[in-house]
């Protein structure tokens, strides 16, 4: 696999103790911030176990290190690659 953050295992073992304090909130591997008062909304914080295999094709290269799954695995990750959880973690909305 040629992943393009590839972060170090060390780290990926302390975060998944608690994931749910580092996932962000919502349906998206990434936090939403309000952009203007239309409900326009812009990525953020990116999900620290998101990732990316560009050895894969466009819309099956996303990879999630919690779930050790990418869209090209199983049957319930598919849209990783456009930064849609499938992980379940915190995805509770929240207003922002």
């Amino acid at each position: 696999m040629s992943l393009l953050r590839n972060p170090d295992p060390a780290k990926l073992a302390v975060l998944r103790k608690n994931p749910a304090e580092h996932i962000p909130r919502g349906w998206y591997c990434y936090t939403r911030r309000p952009e203007r008062d239309e409900g326009d909304m812009l990525g953020g914080d990116l999900c620290p176990f998101w990732d990316e295999d560009d050895s894969r094709p466009e819309q099956l290269c996303g990879y999630c290190h919690l779930r050790q799954e990418g869209d090209w695995q199983g049957e319930l990750v598919g849209l990783l690659w456009d930064q849609c959880k499938a992980c379940g973690v915190n995805e509770e909305w929240e207003k922002p």
